[in-house]
């Protein structure tokens, strides 16, 4: 299907740099912040799959900024992990695809933000630990430090690692690491 929610899904994916034959996509239901799609192109007789995100700039302030966050992070990510072993380096990280222009997302006429993912094959995600040893795996993977709710010392305006000194507000329904509490500097106050 190519018109999605309102949306020319095929005419989206030739925004990115995809060298494929567009063949379907469909709504992907299991988020809540953007609207995500699961695209398939062909490619030689092959089915590749695509993650097509809309961005939610209501929630996402800057979303140019979220994005170059996001191309650094997983440029970095890569060459780190590549380093170590390149085998497998596209399921172990993600693959942001630039726009056929290079950026890191597509802006639509009517202000919408797009990305585009190579869709991981063979991965299974859950949004609810359904036992104990899943919330371990995930402790395991993405720790969170004790001071969360604080910036590391030394970080703060004018001396902090990002790409924008403009502060990023996180709108949205739910607690946080920090107990629900919404106070200046808590990195997971108002997200679910």
């Amino acid at each position: 299907m190519t018109e999605v929610n309102g949306f020319n899904l095929e005419k989206l994916v030739g925004q990115f740099q995809i060298v494929a034959e567009f063949v379907e996509g469909h709504a992907w239901t299991k988020g809540h912040i953007n609207d995500t799609y699961i695209v398939t192109c062909r490619q030689g007789g092959t089915p590749i799959r695509y993650i097509l995100q809309r961005i939610n700039h209501h929630v996402f302030l800057y979303p140019e900024l979220v994005m170059q966050n996001v191309k650094l992070t997983t440029e970095h990510l890569r060459d780190k992990i590549g380093t170590e072993d390149k085998r497998d380096l596209t399921r172990r990280t993600m693959t942001l695809v630039p726009t056929r222009g290079g950026a890191p997302y597509y802006r639509d006429r009517d202000g919408n933000y797009w990305r585009t993912y190579v869709f991981i094959e063979r991965v299974t995600s859950t949004h609810v630990a359904a036992q104990p040893s899943q919330a371990g795996q995930v402790g395991r993977v993405w720790p969170v430090p004790k001071t969360a709710c604080r910036p590391p010392a030394g970080e703060g305006p004018g001396n902090h690692p990002r790409v924008s000194q403009r502060p990023v507000t996180i709108r949205g329904a739910g607690k946080g690491r920090c107990r629900g509490q919404r106070r200046a500097g808590c990195r997971g106050a108002g997200r679910d």
